[in-house]
């Protein structure tokens, strides 16, 4: 039989199995509530394929309190009644099933826990008999919501309260009288209170007279006419989650933090590689720029590997020889030459040096040619040398124009003579 909602009232859950008693109701679309009565789990899901099925836990089987929350954002507010389960608990959330409500005018929020394996394992032994069970409740929320006051029903010695849409107490009791069905307390006894057993509110219980469950399963309802209205409560806005491990427990919290925090840090390490790579890159130009400044002010060099040390010992040298400017001269003229000599491997018959000229006469007397001149004149330019060719050879001198003004001056033929003039 197709019905449009079946509402159970579980055993509890070690409890549940094929032949396991149960209280149920169910209502075929928009019609009336109707009373099932106490069943085997395994009748009622043969009788009732429901396209939707919803359960409430036996009052053993899960708490339900309200918990005190400052104005929080939807965000945050669930790892703020996490804590207050984890209190309340005594131990950690991620074994726990945790549904809570909204907030209300008081500042207090309903929230209700069960433990999770146990939830699990009783909902796959329900969807094996054919009960896919679509939202879990606690206790109360199946009982319907009279004008004032609340509603109450007992249940395995213990009393359960709807006090609001989304509210509700649970409250362990001794077997006592059961009170009628629409009276605001129990029945007239011989005593003026209600049994001390029952909870006392300030405003009015309307008790549904449902009977306490016997050992060997629950017993039939007392009052038909009371009965359905068990089933016809509003579905209260909140559940406990059904399939699969609380998120957003503490040490998942602790999880994204620590997931923040790694990448934080990787963004900041990439950061710093992309910063060191720049100051690498900037001082590699800063090198280039050294190298070609000091091969520029001695081009008789011939590898700059560390300018600035090899500028310092080019100046000392020449600091060293200031008052020889013409072994100064002669020094350098020999070590740019070695360069334009090697192109003149097996040519050269003789060098002479005289009036800071080094003048190389080739064998044969052939002038060079055109091309030969030009290309040694170059070479000459690079280390610094002005190259003259002649009819017996080459005549090399420093050429003033590719030295320092100062090393121009020292290295000029005749500077000494104006200087000392």
């Amino acid at each position: 039989m197709k019905t449009g909602l079946l509402r159970i009232a579980l055993p509890r859950l070690g409890e549940i199995r094929p032949d396991a008693l149960a209280v149920f109701g169910w209502r075929a679309g928009a019609g009336a509530w109707q009373d099932g009565g106490p069943a085997p789990l395994r009748e009622i899901a043969a009788r009732f394929g429901a396209m939707r099925v919803e359960v409430c836990l036996h009052p053993e089987d899960a708490s339900l309190t309200d918990v005190s929350l400052p104005p929080l954002p939807e965000k945050r507010r669930r790892a703020a009644i996490l804590a207050e389960v984890e209190a309340l608990a005594l131990g950690e959330v991620e074994g726990l099933a945790v549904g809570f409500g909204a907030r209300n005018d008081d500042g207090a929020a309903p929230v209700a826990w069960t433990e999770q394996d146990r939830l699990d394992g009783a909902l796959a032994r329900l969807r094996a008999m054919g009960l896919n069970v679509r939202a879990v409740y606690a206790a109360p929320f199946f009982l319907p919501l009279p004008d004032a006051g609340s509603c109450g029903v007992l249940v395995d010695g213990w009393a359960v309260l709807r006090t609001g849409r989304d509210a509700g107490l649970m409250h362990a009791v001794h077997a006592a009288p059961f009170p009628e069905a629409g009276a605001g307390g129990p029945p007239d006894d011989g005593n003026d209170a209600p049994p001390a057993a029952l909870p006392v509110l300030s405003e009015p219980i309307q008790w549904l007279d449902a009977g306490l469950r016997q050992a060997a399963g629950p017993t039939a309802l007392s009052s038909p006419s009371d009965a359905p209205s068990r089933w016809a409560g509003p579905c209260a806005a909140w559940s406990i989650p059904v399939g699969g491990r609380q998120r957003g427990g503490g040490r998942q919290n602790w999880t994204r933090a620590a997931g923040a925090c790694a990448l934080a840090a990787a963004v900041w390490v990439a950061g710093l590689n992309l910063y060191a790579y720049r100051l690498a890159h900037h001082g590699q130009a800063i090198q280039a720029h050294m190298r070609d400044r000091v091969k520029a002010a001695f081009p008789d060099l011939p590898v700059v590997v560390n300018p600035l040390q090899q500028a310092r010992q080019q100046r000392d040298a020449w600091s060293a020889l200031g008052d020889d400017p013409d072994g100064a001269r002669f020094s350098r003229t020999i070590r740019a030459s070695a360069a334009v000599i090697d192109n003149l491997a097996g040519q050269v018959q003789s060098m002479r040096y005289a009036g800071g000229e080094l003048v190389l006469t080739l064998r044969g007397g052939k002038p060079a040619s055109a091309d030969e001149a030009a290309a040694l004149a170059q070479r000459a330019s690079e280390a610094g040398l002005a190259a003259t060719a002649d009819a017996s050879g080459w005549t090399l001198r420093l050429d003033p124009q590719a030295m320092p003004p100062a090393l121009a001056a020292r290295n000029t033929p005749g500077a000494t003579a104006k200087e000392a003039g």
